[in-house]
């Protein structure tokens, strides 16, 4: 049978159906969607958007298919493409810790945001995962504050009123009792500020007497700070031979000149102006030529240089008399009580031969003017004083022939006489000898030797005030008077 040709064949043992197709060309079946799709075999299946990523798999890189955004690594799909994340495509991404901030890649966040170290906060401060206002700003007091959002060395200085430990913590510089206070001043009865004892020294205020404590020697009038206390500089009262003295408190050109018997250097040492082997001698028309000469106050005695004079003998000083007692210039027991110097805590019935002449309280002002007080106080001898009131004791007295006591001054220069610096000014007082004074009107240097009433003029009225000692501020004062006597 030719081939292809079928005519007349016996077909009837042939199976004429359509053959399936080979193995290979069949229909695949539809994915099973319940079986996790694998997430690395280099192929798109299961829910993938791109091989082996999107869907229940990993997140897709850029440029990689999606369906919606958690398909992206970004976060972004757009048209169906995952996009590079960026610091304002309104997502949290990249190593952000809030949406658009924080980690490396964007800005700093705000108050309120997601954080995971301060250094993803705009205010260097992260607590709990959350930015919060700085530490110093948080209307709270934390870390190493002192008071709310002060003090401590981190934060702010405080005002008047917070609390504090110590004056760094403080715009005043001064806490005092914890509490930061008014700045300093010299004149608040503190130790405060750079001063090293009340109100004095620290070189912003007045340089501190003597006992008072010092760090250096510029903190003190003497000059000498020993053992962090202010200690007497030389002077010509100490009762010490020191500075230049050639004895005890003379000679050297800077004290009074050296008496008979005490040593020197040369001639001008001595008030015989005579030096013979280190020692002051008598010299020629001294002391024994039966003549009143060089300082003596009678015939070769008193003054200076030569012996005591007996009663009768004349006299400037007690300190010319050998009984220390010199009444209307003549030396007898009789004589009014004298002193040298500054005298503290002294008895009024040591006042023998005075007088009282002027009283008035410290608070007084316009009472009486100084001229009056000079008419009433008319003999030879002042002496000014202070006490508290109905006292029989002067807290501080000194005295002086009257010329020398209402001699009229010029700036801080003071007038010296019998070891006291008077002065008369726009005020009237005085201070130790070697002392110096600071009319501001009234001496404000510190003391306990310095006595200064207020007064409108050097012939004006006493006002109100100022100081018995170290005692200051007595402008109102009921409890301290002004005492003047008078004595021949």
């Amino acid at each position: 049978m030719p081939q292809g040709d079928l005519a007349g064949a016996d077909l009837s043992g042939i199976d004429l159906a359509v053959p399936p197709p080979p193995p290979d060309l069949a229909t695949p079946p539809a994915p099973d969607l319940t079986l996790a799709a694998s997430c690395n075999d280099l192929k798109q299946n299961g829910d993938e958007t791109d091989f082996d990523c999107g869907g229940s798999c990993k997140p897709c890189g850029g440029g990689k298919m999606c369906v919606k955004g958690k398909d992206c690594a970004s976060a972004l799909c757009i048209n169906n493409l995952c996009a590079a994340p960026t610091c304002i495509d309104g997502l949290k991404n990249q190593d952000e810790t809030d949406i658009d901030c924080g980690g490396l890649a964007c800005g700093k966040c705000a108050i309120g945001k997601g954080c995971a170290s301060a250094a993803d906060c705009l205010s260097n401060a992260c607590t709990n995962n959350l930015c919060q206002l700085p530490l110093c700003q948080n209307g709270k007091k934390d870390g190493n504050e002192t008071s709310i959002d002060c003090g401590g060395g981190t934060c702010p200085q405080c005002g008047i009123g917070q609390f504090c430990l110590q004056a760094n913590d403080c715009v005043s510089a001064n806490c005092v009792n914890n509490v930061c206070a008014n700045p300093p001043t010299c004149n608040d009865f503190l130790k405060n500020g750079k001063e090293t004892d009340v109100d004095c020294g620290g070189g912003t205020c007045l340089k501190c007497g003597d006992n008072k404590m010092c760090v250096g020697a510029a903190d003190c009038l003497s000059g000498m700070c020993t053992n962090g206390s202010c200690k007497a500089g030389p002077n010509c009262n100490d009762g010490v031979k020191n500075a230049l003295e050639t004895d005890t408190d003379c000679g050297g050109g800077t004290c009074n000149k050296c008496n008979n018997g005490q040593m020197c250097l040369v001639n001008a040492d001595c008030a015989s102006t005579s030096c013979v082997n280190k020692l002051c001698v008598m010299g020629a028309g001294n002391c024994f030529d039966n003549l009143q000469n060089g300082t003596e106050t009678d015939v070769d005695c008193g003054g200076l240089q030569c012996g005591l004079c007996l009663d009768g003998q004349k006299c400037k000083l007690a300190s010319d008399c050998q009984r220390n007692a010199c009444t209307n210039l003549v030396c007898g027991a009789n004589a009014a009580y004298t002193f040298s110097g500054v005298k503290s805590n002294l008895p009024i019935a040591n006042l023998t031969g005075w007088t009282e002449c002027h009283l008035d309280l410290y608070s007084g002002t316009g009472v009486t003017a100084i001229p009056i007080i000079l008419q009433k106080c008319s003999k030879a001898n002042l002496t000014m004083a202070c006490r508290q009131t109905g006292s029989n004791t002067l807290l501080l007295a000194a005295m002086a022939p009257r010329d020398h006591v209402s001699f009229l001054t010029v700036g801080n220069t003071p007038h010296l006489a019998n070891g006291v610096n008077w002065y008369r000014a726009a005020s009237w007082g005085f201070a130790a000898q070697g002392s110096a004074i600071l009319l501001t009107p009234c001496d404000t240097n510190p003391g306990a030797d310095r006595l200064c009433w207020h007064a409108t003029g050097q012939n004006g009225t006493l006002s109100g005030g100022y100081r018995c000692g170290s005692i200051t501020a007595l402008n109102a004062s009921n409890a301290y008077q002004r005492v003047v006597y008078h004595a021949n």
